[in-house]
């Protein structure tokens, strides 16, 4: 299986199962408001040109963002926006499991953000 770290409110694991990255999303519902309450999934290698898959939960909405580096180093960063618990574990599962980038093409162009 493809190596991965996993990044929860700033302490990072190196070992984790599927079971643990879905129970980790989870528990970002019972996060306080204006408390750390962050995800990031990082690739040893990445995984269509995407170096993360992050999440960010506030007010019922997960942000979800990967950011896509190109060929001269440059990046694209995107963000795509849901209040779905089953649609924000399916984009974590899928690219940690299969290393499955979901379809961004509806996703929103943040890189000027950065």
């Amino acid at each position: 299986m493809r190596k991965y770290s996993l990044e929860i409110n700033g302490t990072v694991y190196e070992n984790f199962t599927e079971e643990y990255l879905r129970k980790s999303l989870v528990a970002m519902l019972d996060g306080e408001p204006g408390e750390d309450n962050f995800l990031i999934l990082d690739p040893a290698e990445p995984i269509q040109n995407s170096i993360y898959v992050q999440a960010w939960y506030e007010n019922g909405i997960f942000d979800i963002e990967t950011r896509i580096i190109h060929a001269d180093n440059s990046y694209t960063h995107y963000l795509y926006k849901t209040p779905s618990l089953e649609e924000a574990t399916k984009i974590f599962t899928e690219y940690y499991l299969y290393q499955k980038l979901p379809n961004i093409t509806e996703w929103q162009d943040v890189t000027d953000t950065m």
